[in-house]
């Protein structure tokens, strides 16, 4: 018989607890993205820099701007579709990774690193496909409901602007709504994908019939997993702002200072809960609920 979703989170909470090495993932996951993004702006800058200067030649470099401006785009074009896809699959990697060991820990109420390994090597490529086939999906509707009144708005240009703008504005609150049911809808597609062994096609397929089944649970965990995050994310502000108003109080140079450096730890702090605590929870708990009501965690 199917777990209550207050005892799958409960349990949830107390197999997170003996293995916070779940978190590992997700904190690794960060490290190397961050190093990429600081590569990518560096790279970035660099081509920028030199598509305006020549220090050879300054008149054949301005002569020639406007093709070395095209080659440079291409470049940097080549840089974002990159830099875009090798988060992706690091993200995959990882996030695979994570699941795999939630799924371990479930199952044996252990898990160790090589699970991170041996699921992320194995898994990323299905969940980073199947992470395209949800995004396609997501911006089809988008584009049906913001792209194709758009399009009829151009190339009917007598209507009048206060209705091409309502309809614009109704286009994208619905847009914003499609979006976060979808989000809903394939939130368990990574766990189906991982925790069932499937390919993209059949772990998105999986998923949207197990969430059919179990609608409620999902959207109340959804729920949950959100009111937790903005929480923390008012308690950020909140701590930010109490801060902020101190060192206006105290005004000083010596106070800016190290008001400043508190509020930088404060973030890192945060950053670290957000990272170490809440991610890996949340797997842990979307991973306990798919296996159970899937009746993987019961042979």
């Amino acid at each position: 018989m199917p777990e209550g979703l207050k005892s799958i989170i409960n349990t949830g909470f107390n197999i997170w607890r003996n293995n916070l090495k779940i978190g590992v993932p997700f904190l690794l996951e960060s490290i190397i993205d961050f190093v990429l993004a600081l590569i990518f702006i560096f790279v970035l800058a660099l081509l920028i820099f030199s598509s305006f200067i020549n220090p050879l030649d300054i008149t054949s470099s301005l002569s020639s701007l406007s093709a070395l401006g095209i080659g440079t785009i291409i470049a940097i074009l080549f840089c974002v579709i990159l830099f875009i896809l090798l988060i992706s699959l690091i993200s995959a990697f990882f996030h695979a990774g994570a699941i795999g060991m939630s799924k371990t820990a479930i199952e044996s109420g252990k898990t160790k690193l090589s699970d991170m390994m041996s699921y992320g090597k194995r898994k990323f490529i299905s969940l980073f496909l199947a992470d395209i086939i949800v995004t396609i999906i997501q911006f089809a509707g988008v584009f049906l409901l913001i792209g194709v009144p758009a399009l009829v708005i151009f190339l009917l240009k007598s209507i009048p602007k206060i209705i091409s703008l309502t309809f614009l504005i109704i286009g994208v609150i619905l847009a914003g709504i499609y979006l976060i049911a979808a989000g809903i809808v394939f939130s368990l597609v990574p766990y189906s994908v991982v925790i069932s062994d499937l390919g993209a096609v059949k772990g998105v397929k999986n998923a949207f019939g197990v969430f059919m089944k179990n609608k409620l649970d999902v959207f109340v965990l959804c729920l949950l997993i959100f009111i937790i995050t903005i929480a923390v994310g008012i308690c950020q502000v909140a701590l930010g702002f109490f801060i902020g108003a101190i060192n206006l109080i105290m005004n000083s140079a010596i106070s800016s200072l190290l008001f400043s450096i508190l509020r930088w730890i404060v973030d890192i702090v945060f950053w670290l809960i957000s990272i170490v605590i809440i991610l890996p929870l949340t797997t842990v708990w979307w991973s306990k609920l798919y296996m159970d009501r899937t009746g993987v965690d019961k042979g």
